[in-house]
């Protein structure tokens, strides 16, 4: 599956970036990073217990599906859209989240690259560009397995126009997820050395190994079918809550309905992960990678 999604981001980049960019090179190190990402060890498996040609990526990925189908059946059990889609859409910035933080510093913002190919006659552009690539392709791939078997229920249930809007509502909350992930990131290299930072991501790593392996036993009992399908009532702090918007939103696109809540929320669910994007390239990333790269350079001392 990364194959074709990285053609197909890298199909993109070729149409949106025109100056500055070698694209031979730049396949060749994305190529290089994809196959680093199959060969490492994802949610805490330990090394003695793969096999020598096993793929930890797609062994995830396969286990982030069945996640997925879990949500999707939860499609036909709420019978009302707007809990359905709130549900999915939590569903989906909790995992994403939790995923990031779990493996954070390895993909999302790996400042080794700098000191390995830089050297090179690879140009910076063209390694900014690879960088960027390489996080597109890394988040398509868990998007696809937690979101896809959903989406398709979404269709099947709610329609064609209905199911082509939750894609970009899902993706929408995935950016939400990334911004979230930098500020948490953010806010512990402020208060934090880079012992406790290792020690954070361990915890996290316990956290969704647990979590995986009694998830499918507790959350069905947990969930309360019938409450979850009663009608939804708008709070003020329903304006505060992302998977409120995106549900939503998908709720007037369902039923037509264009009145002022929902019009504030359908501009909410566009503007604030459109505004949070911006903030986290122009600011919080550059400062972010920065204090990793001192972090890091620390380590190797």
């Amino acid at each position: 599956m990364d194959k074709w999604i990285l053609k197909f981001v890298l199909f993109l980049s070729k149409m949106l970036v025109k100056q500055g960019v070698d694209f031979e090179k730049l396949k060749i190190i994305t190529e290089t990073k994809i196959i680093m990402d199959r060969r490492r060890v994802y949610l805490n498996w330990r090394q003695k217990q793969q096999k020598e040609n096993s793929n930890p990526l797609l062994i995830t990925l396969l286990l982030y599906g069945l996640f997925g189908l879990f949500a999707g059946t939860m499609v036909y059990a709420v019978k009302a859209i707007i809990p359905c889609m709130i549900f999915i859409h939590s569903y989906l910035l909790f995992m994403m989240t939790m995923t990031m933080i779990t493996d954070f510093s390895s993909v999302l913002l790996d400042t080794t690259d700098n000191q390995v190919i830089l050297p090179r006659p690879v140009n910076g552009r063209t390694l900014f560009v690879a960088r960027l690539v390489h996080i597109l392709v890394y988040l398509l791939q868990f998007t696809i397995a937690l979101a896809s078997i959903p989406v398709i229920f979404i269709f099947f249930k709610y329609g064609l126009l209905t199911g082509i809007a939750s894609i970009f509502t899902l993706l929408l909350t995935v950016a939400l997820a990334v911004f979230v992930t930098y500020l948490l990131y953010a806010l512990i290299l402020c208060f934090s050395n880079e012992q406790k930072v290792k020690d954070i991501v361990g915890y996290f790593q316990i956290f969704m190994t647990v979590f995986f392996a009694v998830g499918f036993q507790i959350i069905p009992r947990l969930t309360n079918f019938s409450a979850l399908s009663s009608l939804f009532q708008v709070h003020w702090y329903s304006y505060l809550i992302p998977p409120v918007w995106m549900a939503m939103t998908l709720e007037s696109i369902q039923l037509m309905q264009l009145d002022t809540t929902h019009l504030i929320m359908i501009c909410l669910a566009l503007i604030v992960p459109a505004l949070t994007f911006w903030l986290m390239i122009k600011y919080l990333a550059p400062s972010l990678q920065k204090k990793i790269s001192n972090i890091k350079q620390r380590w190797f001392r």
